[in-house]
């Protein structure tokens, strides 16, 4: 079971909760493909110089024994990039959406397992804007979505009504007893 992290302060949460304002109105001034090379970018400087890349370096070793090291880097770098990008789209979903980048399509063997009755969990791999997918499935049924909840309730708050545009069906908290959705 995970330790519980201490609660923040307030103030520590509001002045995040207005820098992730800041970028969501600085990405939505450029146009898509700028904000989210510039995120990538960025999450690849110090996603590199984090704690969280031990975890990710030692995770390809698990997978990859035979991986050398200066791969293992590139492969960890790209990662970053890909969550900075990732993040920048999420953020702006509905730009997506409506400037038509994203072909809502589905395979043809999917689309007659959803239009049978009843409930049905899809698993997605995290590989580029995989939430977009829910925008496909939304034709069939509501999505309910699994996430991982921040630290900060502001910034917690704003992203779930962002997501919301996804996730008609409501988010489920990631925990051990999500599985009784």
């Amino acid at each position: 079971m995970r330790k519980a992290r201490p609660r923040r302060g307030r103030a520590r949460d509001y002045v995040e909760y207005c820098a992730l304002r800041v970028l969501v109105a600085v990405l939505r001034m450029l146009p898509i493909e700028a904000g989210a090379t510039i995120m990538g970018s960025l999450w690849r400087l110090f996603g590199l110089r984090s704690g969280r890349n031990r975890r990710v370096l030692a995770n390809l070793r698990i997978a990859f024994p035979d991986l050398n090291e200066l791969d293992a880097r590139g492969i960890a770098a790209a990662q970053w990039d890909n969550l900075g990008r990732t993040f920048a789209e999420a953020l702006q979903v509905d730009r997506l959406i409506a400037d038509e980048r994203v072909e809502l399509a589905i395979d043809p063997e999917l689309d007659e397992r959803l239009r049978q009755p009843g409930g049905q969990v899809i698993v997605s791999m995290h590989s580029a804007n995989w939430e977009v997918a829910g925008l496909t499935i939304r034709r069939y049924r509501s999505v309910v979505g699994l996430y991982q909840k921040l630290g900060n309730p502001l910034a917690e708050r704003f992203l779930l009504g962002v997501r919301a545009q996804i996730f008609d069906g409501g988010l489920v908290t990631k925990t051990a007893d999500a599985s009784g959705l």
